[in-house]
């Protein structure tokens, strides 16, 4: 696999961003399509704009990316970004918002599954969270720092998704105070910041590169802790080993 050039003197884009599709960013070398055949996707502009901006973003890195550098890549006026987005600084939000919502969404579906019990779904958040960082990190460590700097950048787009998670972790303490399964002296949503701040360890970016591979023991024993605390009537920490162990 080689990273997407960009060429703008060619019209195969060896390569390049002919080869791009939703989500990928490489492609095997000998792989040259018209550039046609990638802007004749059903892909809507706003995301092939992003698309666009991945790919500028590796080759230049954030602080020297342009909207001209991306409209290049498009092959169209920078004027037609500009319509979509209105300023470089939008555009990075618009990605990194995007980024974000990659590792929201699945949690959102296990904040949501109401029919299981409250701690399992708490451990199986927490292991879903930390798996999702890990594996961006083993599996493209240079994106995953590009990224980083986008969304340190679009400072309302990371609260919004700190929002985001303690949303679901409130709706799941709270499902398990109301069935008796969690029992706690503050308030759901308090806990639920709490239980992010505690295990912030294992899912904030600027932490996650820091450690690989990943401190498991930790991650196992903090849960179980957690857990136990919550727990009502109180759990054994092999109880609660075994949520962990099962998500």
């Amino acid at each position: 696999m080689a990273l997407l050039g960009i060429d703008p003197d060619n019209e195969l884009y060896p390569g390049g961003v002919a080869a791009i599709q939703p989500g990928m960013l490489c492609a095997p070398e000998s792989f040259q399509q018209p550039f046609s055949t990638y802007m004749d996707t059903d892909l809507a502009l706003p995301e092939r704009i992003m698309d666009a901006l991945e790919v500028v973003m590796r080759r230049h890195g954030v602080a020297k990316t342009n909207v001209v550098d991306v409209a290049q890549v498009l092959g169209m006026s920078h004027a037609n970004i500009y319509r979509h987005f209105p300023s470089k600084k939008a555009l990075l939000a618009a990605v990194a918002a995007r980024w974000l919502h990659q590792i929201s969404t699945p949690l959102q579906a296990i904040a949501d599954d109401a029919a299981s019990p409250a701690s399992e779904r708490l451990a199986a958040w927490f292991n879903c969270l930390r798996q999702a960082k890990q594996d961006k990190v083993r599996q493209d460590p240079e994106l995953f720092r590009i990224y980083h700097t986008a969304t340190e950048q679009s400072q309302e787009v990371v609260d919004a998704h700190v929002a985001t998670l303690l949303a679901q972790l409130e709706r799941i303490v709270a499902d398990g105070m109301a069935a008796g399964e969690f029992v706690s002296g503050a308030s759901a949503a308090t806990t639920a910041r709490v239980f992010l701040l505690a295990t912030v360890r294992f899912h904030h970016p600027a932490l996650v590169t820091q450690d690989l591979p990943p401190a498991e023991e930790d991650a196992r024993a903090l849960c179980e802790l957690l857990l136990t605390g919550l727990s009502s009537p109180p759990r054994s920490r092999r109880q609660s080993a075994e949520l962990f162990n099962d998500h």
